[in-house]
């Protein structure tokens, strides 16, 4: 009997775990900031998507990006080296409480201390759904199990100090068939050099031979490409299309403070063998 009680209350918990992101919606724009040194502040909105008043703490952490494009937290050894961008920067509120579809705007302003080195800074800014406070009724009606779940989320802030140079190169492509779905995903490895990171978007346009009809077969867009690794492969979710022969040109183009500059074009050739 307590072991199939056991059970019942696992399954609870899994549930509950399950359903919470959910419950605690929180729509965030932009999910990239960025501050130079002739900007004074910037702002960040938050929408409550859930159904029920929700409570969110704001707050820095500090992280890195790997070369698989995962967030981790830096060690205490790390913080020693890395460019943080938060004791620049000064966050206000630090805490609000929305009720559903309510917004509200989180100023980000620079305080930028004399003597700074030139450099990209970033921290990233994370906004943690606090539990919500049960009712009397509720807790009359509880099976002595609480479960708080804290849930976050974080998008990079940037300051950017003085003139950074970038290079972002298309290093190869390939070309990978998903048999669930029928489509054709691509595999760009790319490389960044410089101190400053890129925000853009990939697209692959392929084009059979003996064909001028070229078809846009794959779109990757919010591409935030860190000076934190010098290599990185991007997937493209591709359409159905059958590349027995032909070309796959791939660009890269930036977006928001580089509107308009194209990193990177390259052209590949293709044959249904080049598809693992």
């Amino acid at each position: 009997m307590w072991k199939s009680f056991t059970i019942v209350k696992i399954m609870l918990v899994l549930s509950l775990i399950h359903t919470l992101p959910a419950q605690a919606g929180l729509l965030i724009s932009p999910l990239r900031a960025m501050l130079n040194e002739r900007d004074r502040s910037t702002a960040i909105t938050l929408i409550n998507s859930g159904d029920s008043p929700r409570t969110y703490r704001v707050s820095w952490t500090e992280k890195r990006v790997t070369s698989t494009g995962q967030y981790i937290a830096l060690t205490e050894e790390e913080m020693k080296t890395f460019p943080i961008a938060s004791p620049i920067l000064r966050i206000s509120p630090r805490q609000v409480t929305l009720a559903p579809n309510q917004r509200q705007t989180v100023k980000i302003a620079a305080r930028r201390p004399k003597g700074l080195a030139d450099g990209e800074y970033r921290s990233h800014l994370t906004f943690t759904v606090l539990p919500k406070k049960n009712t009397e009724a509720e807790l009359e009606g509880a099976t002595g199990i609480k479960l708080n779940v804290l849930l976050n989320y974080s998008i990079p802030v940037i300051f950017r100090q003085g003139k950074l140079k970038h290079k972002s190169t298309i290093k190869a492509v390939e070309l990978v068939n998903n048999k669930n779905t029928g489509m054709v995903n691509m595999k760009v490895k790319m490389l960044h050099a410089g101190k400053a990171s890129t925000a853009g978007s990939i697209y692959a346009y392929w084009t059979p031979n003996g064909s001028k009809n070229e078809t846009l077969v794959g779109t990757l867009n919010s591409v935030n490409f860190f000076p934190d690794v010098s290599e990185r492969t991007f997937t493209l979710m591709g359409q159905k299309f059958t590349p027995k022969k032909g070309k796959l040109r791939v660009i890269h183009k930036g977006k928001k403070e580089f509107s308009g500059e194209v990193f990177d074009e390259k052209t590949f050739n293709f044959s249904a063998k080049d598809i693992h």
